[in-house]
């Protein structure tokens, strides 16, 4: 039974996770995690947060 959830995981939400980030620039990542909340607007310095706003905003649109 573990040996099948491990594969399903690897087959299936390792590789969705990898083929969504692995053609996204660092900003983009950071970008998407912020729309998406998966990253706190905190954690962000303002300078950093202010510049990537145009992304997160496109980000957001694109995942509401």
């Amino acid at each position: 039974e573990l040996l099948g959830a491990i594969h399903v995981f690897h087959q299936d939400h390792s590789r969705e996770l990898w083929s969504r980030y692995q053609t996204l620039k660092d900003p983009e990542i950071v970008a998407r995690g912020l729309a998406l909340h998966l990253l706190a607007a905190d954690q962000v310095p303002d300078s950093i947060e202010i510049k990537l706003r145009p992304l997160v905003d496109l980000f957001a649109r694109h995942h509401a």
